[in-house]
């Protein structure tokens, strides 16, 4: 089963992501914190990484740059209401893909299976 860590303060939008993934055979931990995202990074293999950017904005960027390279096989998915964000390349830098809310269902989830792909087996358990 596939891992995915979903790094989003907002409790709507964390429904929101567990009914889009619902069909899907996915192992999905919510962290509301970086700290919690953190602690579940060291606990946990996770095979994609979906963050707020603007959760704790400084903490989580600084998070998003660690995993880049201490994981660097993890593919980062950063969503966001800020259009310019994709031309930042700090950003762009760190993120595999940016999705700028309203994020379509389609895109969602077609970014996500694009990369949950290229997950190698033997990081599967």
């Amino acid at each position: 089963m596939k891992r995915i860590l979903i790094l989003e303060d907002d409790k709507v939008t964390q429904q929101l992501y567990r009914m889009l993934l619902a069909d899907k055979n996915l192992h999905i931990s919510f962290c509301g914190t970086v700290n919690e995202a953190l602690i579940s990074l060291m606990k946990i293999p996770f095979d994609l990484i979906i963050s707020c950017l603007h959760i704790e904005a400084r903490n989580c960027l600084q998070f998003l740059q660690l995993v880049h390279y201490w994981k660097t096989d993890i593919p980062i998915i950063l969503i966001s209401g800020n259009e310019g964000l994709s031309e930042n390349t700090r950003i762009k830098n760190i993120a595999n893909d940016i999705l700028i809310k309203p994020v379509l269902k389609k895109e969602f989830l077609q970014v996500i299976d694009t990369h949950l792909e290229n997950v190698p087996e033997s990081r599967i358990a």
